[in-house]
């Protein structure tokens, strides 16, 4: 099998891989329940991943114009890094959320079932216990503090009571 070939599998099988997490990222935002609290925006990650959407876009045009051999696999890689980017953009602007049904943190969703407990390390930043090896830590607005751990006592006592 010669390098292209296995190469443009390699760029479809990518293609196919964000399409599905892109699906999975609008399946979460669907079915987490209501937003209760927002309690991060990752601001400087927008701004990083939206420039470097702008730029696979332009490389995206850039391809498009190009009369090649290979233009498809160029295209589709293209089209591939600006959904990686706007993904990731997504992702920053949502940030870490308690919503009904559990807490969301960079693309991680914890549904309440699954949190052990949580603790203070800061006033600023939380750790939650939960069944995985790594315990999350999240970084909070001071000012919220009081309304989450509020939220984390209610929902916690809920399913261990």
């Amino acid at each position: 099998m010669r390098f292209e070939n296995v190469l443009n599998i390699v760029v479809v099988f990518l293609f196919v891989y964000t399409i599905l997490l892109w699906v999975k990222e609008i399946y979460k935002i669907k079915h987490q329940g209501k937003l209760l609290v927002k309690m991060n925006i990752y601001g400087v990650y927008i701004v990083i991943w939206s420039i470097l959407s702008v730029v696979w876009i332009l490389i995206l045009f850039n391809n498009i114009s190009k009369e090649n051999i290979d233009i498809l696999r160029d295209i589709v890689l293209s089209v591939f890094w600006v959904l990686i980017t706007s993904l990731n953009s997504v992702c920053s602007y949502r940030g870490s959320e308690i919503r009904e049904d559990g807490i969301y943190h960079l693309r991680y969703y914890y549904r309440w079932d699954s949190l052990k407990g949580y603790s203070w390390i800061s006033p600023i930043k939380l750790k939650l216990h939960t069944n995985r090896k790594f315990n999350t830590k999240i970084i909070i607005k001071e000012k919220l503090k009081s309304e989450i751990d509020e939220l984390l006592k209610q929902h916690l006592n809920e399913i261990y009571n």
